[in-house]
Parts: C-alpha cells; sequence; structure tokens
C-alpha cells in the first residue's frame, strides 16, 4: 500500500512538473497557420503578373514579417565605367548565394526600417550571403550589392514593403493578418518559399513556412522545353517567329502610313 501512495505522489509530481512546464512555454509553441492563395501560378502566353495572397493566424499583440524567396542562383553583373567620357559597360561580375526573388512585408514599418543586422530578413540579411566575384572590397561589395539590388527592384523581383500587412481585431487571443503580394512577369518557372515570422518585443517568437510554384503552360512551355532539349529546332522556331513578326508589324505600319 505504501508504494502504491508513493507512485501516486511520484506521478502527480510528474504531472505537475509537465504542468509547469507548458505554462512555462512562450507564445513559440502558439501555430502560426500560413496559407497562400494560389498556390499554383501558371504563366501563359498572355501572362504579365499576378496577385498572390498571404493570410496567418498569430497570437494577439504580436507583429509579422512575410517573406518571398526563390531559389539562390548565379547571375551575372555587367559593371559600368567611364570610357573615353562614355558611361559604357566595362567588365561582367558574377553574384552568387543572391535568391532569385526576394520580397519582404510587415505589419509594422519599424521592423523593416533600420532592423538589426542578426534579424534574419530584409536587404541587410541579404547582405550576408550574397558575394561577387574578384574579391572587391568592403566598399566596393557595398556598392556592388546596392547596384545589384536597384537592378532587381527596376525588374520587380526584389522589394521591401514595410507596413502592408495588416491585422484583423484580436478574437480568443488570436488576429488575422492579411496582405498581397506582385508577382511580376518576368519571374521563372520554380518553387518559391513564403516565410512568416511572428514577432513580439523584438523577438522572434514564431516561424512558419509554406511554398508555392509557377510553371509555365501553352505555347511558352513548349518553347521553353524546345530551348532545353531541342536547341537546334528552337533556334529555327525562333528566327521564323521573328520574320512573321517582323512581316506582320511591317504590313500593320505600311497600311497605317497609307491611311495618311
Amino acid at each position: 500500500m505504501k508504494s502504491c501512495g508513493r507512485l501516486r505522489k511520484a506521478i502527480v509530481l510528474l504531472l505537475g512538473c509537465l504542468g509547469a512546464l507548458a505554462m512555462s512555454i512562450p507564445a513559440r509553441e502558439a501555430g502560426a497557420a500560413l496559407s497562400v492563395v494560389p498556390d499554383h501560378v501558371e504563366i501563359g502566353t498572355f501572362y504579365q503578373g499576378c496577385q498572390v495572397a498571404v493570410s496567418a493566424v498569430i497570437p494577439a499583440g504580436a507583429e509579422a514579417v512575410v517573406e518571398v524567396v526563390g531559389r539562390a542562383n548565379t547571375q551575372k553583373l555587367l559593371r559600368k565605367g567611364r570610357r573615353g567620357g562614355l558611361w559604357m559597360s566595362v567588365a561582367e561580375t558574377e553574384v552568387s548565394g543572391a535568391p532569385s526573388l526576394y520580397l519582404v512585408m510587415s505589419t509594422n514599418s519599424a521592423l523593416l526600417s533600420g532592423s538589426p543586422s542578426d534579424l534574419p530578413w530584409g536587404y541587410e540579411a541579404l547582405a550576408h550571403e550574397v558575394r561577387f566575384t574578384g574579391r572587391p572590397s568592403e566598399a566596393e561589395q557595398a556598392n556592388l550589392l546596392g547596384e545589384f539590388i536597384k537592378l532587381k527592384e527596376s525588374e520587380k523581383l526584389f522589394g521591401m514593403f514595410p507596413g502592408t500587412l495588416t491585422l484583423a481585431p484580436a478574437t480568443d487571443g488570436q488576429c488575422v493578418v492579411k496582405g498581397t503580394f506582385s508577382l511580376p512577369g518576368t519571374v521563372k518557372p520554380d518553387t518559391y518559399k513564403v516565410s512568416l515570422s511572428v514577432v513580439r518585443a523584438g523577438t522572434i517568437v514564431a516561424r512558419s513556412d509554406t511554398e508555392f510554384t509557377v510553371a509555365m503552360v501553352g505555347f511558352p512551355a513548349l518553347l521553353w522545353k524546345l530551348a532545353w532539349n531541342h536547341g537546334v529546332l528552337y533556334g529555327i522556331v525562333a528566327v521564323l517567329i521573328a520574320l512573321l513578326t517582323g512581316f506582320v508589324m511591317g504590313y500593320l505600319f505600311k497600311k497605317g502610313a497609307g491611311g495618311h
């Protein structure tokens, strides 16, 4: 009987410890379900970009940052310089570690303006990953990164959007965060990652990831397959398309000129 009593006490003590441990776990364990709509985007003949919506449920009183990130790859950047008083391309630099797409949004503008360098988002975070050939100095690295980001922003492939995520009123200790981002017409077929960071008092307390895919369909998909698998045939088709386009444009301009 004494052994049974001791066993009961041990079980009660264990359950009490587990309960205390559960109460001590921070908001990190609170679910932060993340969804992306649509989660599959098709690039057809007339695709010029689309809007993608993101939403998540986060703990009340928290803020959020959402990143849309493409696969890192090696890209080439033409460097400009003066030659004979004229600006022209003077060298080619390879860029490694840069994502093909990088968009970041936040509920609070302060999360993306002057963020501490140890937080894993924003252009400051990219600076730790992107590298340029030629072993540039720290100043040259910063200058090249700035020019690279400007180029990608002009292509709508990079962007920081402080305060563009909205928060719905809290219910039952949770609230809904929503936002949309523009997927440009220049986006490449691939699988892209969407990451949610839940922030409280400047500290990340929860993270959640999901993905969406971009795929070519129809005529663009046919040309893509030809380019990769049948280079000669693709070249012939490209020449024929160029000739046909030139003929049609020439006919239209000639007809328009004749009308005057």
